[in-house]
């Protein structure tokens, strides 16, 4: 169940859709519940809380790509007497960023938050950032709690960059993306001439694309169907997830889609370091990381990028990344959590 509206060919859809069929494989009666689309958020977001409870009254356990005003998770729990296993994708702090009027809120949040991570009867995570928050959250309590990397599956096959060459960010226009170090990058005299800057997306930083746009410092496509992203992604020479350490909620998040399907496209990536997930990613051929927000030292490791490219590398690197951004890791907790809740 997700009670965040699921828009196709998104990340949250994706990963949602490759947990369920996976899971659906395993032999278990699964069925999707998403919420649809209205002009009113708030009573979208009552309707999905009435709509998930009618569901889980029929249902052994429930799996939910969780959402920090998923209440219906209490009553889930304590009236109904239902399991939950929750997908933790991400904190309350991103809804703070994006709604700040929420702040004055964070309080009472905190402690819905609270109770709907302890009440769960298992929690899979997408680091291992968000599995160490979430278990410190549930404290001595002793329901499992596990973490997997986001994988990704590609519809177009790996192709060979096009000239002249261009540089991509295909993703969520957030304010903690980097997109401000990006356009910064682009200006920069290390910026490799005759190189372009494409972006694909939507949100907040939109007015910010908007702008360079109308003075030719990036080609903007919009929010693009999937399949035209991945064309636009397959056909980059670099792909760049610039994320900026400035903002918490990065610093144990996990790996954005936009980077596993370059890697399985054959496209390198440069990143921010994060960890050992960023330094797996950077070891891969091509891809470099970012040690400092800077824009110079982006624009030289895009550069670097492209001066070190040879013959056959995009192949080598979409050879190495089906491993690495394989649904498999992910697929097989969700499975094994699910399993140990409707054994007891």
């Amino acid at each position: 169940m997700a009670t965040e509206r699921l828009r196709p060919g998104s990340a949250a859809e994706v990963h949602f859709k490759a947990i369920a069929e996976g899971v659906s494989e395993q032999g278990t009666a699964w069925t999707r519940r998403s919420t649809s689309a209205t002009r009113w958020p708030a009573l979208r977001l009552v309707a999905a809380q009435l709509v998930h409870l009618r569901r889980a009254i029929w249902s052994d356990v429930c799996y939910v790509r969780w959402h920090p005003l998923d209440v219906w998770l209490l009553a889930c729990r304590w009236i109904l007497r239902v399991p939950y296993v929750l997908e933790v994708n991400g904190t309350q702090e991103d809804l703070y960023i994006s709604h700040s009027s929420l702040r004055r809120f964070s309080r009472l949040m905190d402690s819905i938050v609270a109770l709907q991570i302890r009440e769960a009867a298992a929690v899979v995570a997408v680091s291992p950032g968000l599995r160490d928050w979430a278990r410190g959250i549930k404290g001595r309590r002793k329901e499992p709690v596990g973490w997997a990397p986001n994988g990704a599956v590609v519809t177009v096959a790996p192709t060979e960059m096009v000239h002249p060459p261009y540089v991509v960010y295909v993703g969520e226009l957030a304010p903690w993306q980097g997109l401000e170090l990006l356009l910064a990058a682009k200006e920069s005299s290390c910026w490799p001439e005759g190189v372009a800057l494409h972006v694909a997306g939507s949100g907040q930083m939109e007015p910010l694309l908007r702008e360079a746009a109308s003075q030719g410092q990036v080609v903007w496509h919009g929010r693009l169907p999937r399949e035209d992203a991945l064309g636009l992604l397959s056909r980059a020479a670099v792909s760049v997830s610039p994320q900026s350490k400035q903002f918490d909620r990065n610093l144990h998040m996990g790996r954005p889609l936009k980077i596993a399907e370059s890697l399985l496209l054959g496209v390198p990536v440069v990143l921010t370091d994060f960890g050992a997930d960023s330094r797996l990613v950077a070891s891969l051929p091509g891809c470099r990381l970012l040690t400092e927000e800077d824009p110079d030292l982006l624009a030289v490791n895009i550069a670097a990028v492209l001066d070190g490219a040879t013959p056959g590398q995009r192949a080598a690197l979409a050879s190495e990344a089906g491993e690495v951004a394989s649904w498999h890791p992910a697929i097989e907790l969700a499975w094994t959590l699910i399993r140990q809740v409707t054994s007891h």
